[in-house]
């Protein structure tokens, strides 16, 4: 297995599709696409007219190009979002570990969130003529990514979505289980004796953020406890802005006794207001995060979180996309889901010490004058 990363991948100053690539040849994409996969009959005359364009036109670079020459590609393009974060790293390397038996090249290409750069690899994608795609999409109802997606498929590319959905669209996909995750986590800290619990949900508008919060919310629902609106921040792109929030329920009149941070930006805004109040967590506040981040640890936090196996996910992936090439034509059906289970890790943070409230209020009162 080989992991290419986009800089290699210099298409030609004409990036053309396979659409206009068969308009110059005078032929239709089907035929474009069985003359580079070797697959299906076509006419010596038609080959040399088609390879002639492909060459013209650059329509495939040198790196790929010679694992075209055959019936398969042997290349898989792997679009990822942020492939800094611990779980898209994760990810890929579930995915480069799974692929290793079948000597695929990985083909990363990272987007870093940006939806153009993501349309502009899925027209890489389309242009290799890649075996298959794997997709983790920076935005669920993307129009331009959902229809170069469905035209990949048409042209016999499999695609398969991890750690993120296109709405409208069978695809296949898998993902982390962050309803039944965030279930869990709550029900550990109503295990440890909390029933006042916070929750800082995530950055608004993910399939996961909105998991998390339906998860917490049905798990305080099934044990009988409320959650009142004051208890719920939704400022998920600002530690500081979490920070102030989560210091102005601590300091009210009804503070909580635990936070459920849903993401790594809330367990920041948490740690933040509880280091400036001189609050110990897992005594005076208890707390559960959503993702291990070794950087709090480094900081001296030792926080319970759910954990996704984002390795697990990226073998499930792969599984899934093997699948796909496996199967004969109308085989089974699209749109298969596949949920990779979360696991929780106690480090203690969840624990409910017995820290009467009088005495966190003299600690917080303390820690004001200090301030003043």
């Amino acid at each position: 297995m080989k992991t290419v990363t986009q800089n290699t991948l210099q298409m030609g100053q004409n990036r053309m599709n396979i659409k206009e690539i068969a308009r110059v040849a005078g032929v239709s994409p089907a035929t474009i696409s069985r003359v580079l996969n070797g697959s299906g009959y076509v006419k010596e005359e038609t080959k040399k007219k088609v390879m002639a364009a492909v060459e013209k036109n650059k329509y495939t670079p040198s790196l790929i190009a010679r694992s075209l020459s055959g019936r398969d590609s042997f290349s898989i393009g792997v679009i990822l979002p942020e492939v800094g974060q611990k779980v898209y790293s994760g990810i890929l390397e579930g995915i480069c570990r799974a692929s290793q038996p079948y000597g695929y090249n990985i083909v990363l290409m990272n987007t870093a969130g940006d939806l153009k750069k993501e349309h502009e690899f899925l027209e890489t994608a389309e242009n290799q003529r890649m075996k298959g795609l794997i997709v983790a999409p920076a935005a669920e109802d993307d129009k331009v990514t959902r229809e170069k997606l469905v035209r990949l498929e048409e042209q016999g590319m499999p695609v398969v979505l991890t750690e993120g959905n296109i709405k409208g669209a069978p695809f296949d996909c898998v993902f982390g289980d962050n309803w039944r995750g965030a279930y869990e986590g709550a029900e550990s800290l109503m295990e440890a004796g909390h029933k006042k619990i916070a929750v800082v949900r995530g950055i608004g508008g993910t399939k996961e953020e909105r998991e998390r919060f339906r998860g917490f919310l049905q798990a305080m629902e099934d044990h009988g406890l409320e959650v009142p609106k004051e208890y719920v921040i939704q400022d998920g792109e600002c530690a500081e802005k979490i920070s102030r929030a989560i210091g102005g329920l601590l300091e009210g009149d009804m503070p909580p006794t635990a936070v459920f941070a849903l993401d790594g930006c809330g367990t920041a805004g948490c740690m933040r207001c509880l280091g400036e109040r001189g609050l110990i967590v897992g005594e005076d506040v208890g707390f559960m995060g959503f993702d291990d981040q070794e950087i709090f640890e480094q900081l001296g936090f030792r926080l319970s979180v759910v954990e996704r196996d984002a390795l697990e996910q990226g073998k499930e992936t792969m599984r899934l996309l093997q699948e796909r090439f496996d199967e004969k034509d109308g085989e089974r059906r699209r749109g298969k889901r596949v949920m990779v289970p979360c696991r929780l890790i106690l480090r203690g943070s969840a624990s409910m010490k017995t820290v009467t409230e009088s005495a966190r209020k003299r600690r917080l009162a303390g820690k004001k004058r200090e301030n003043n």
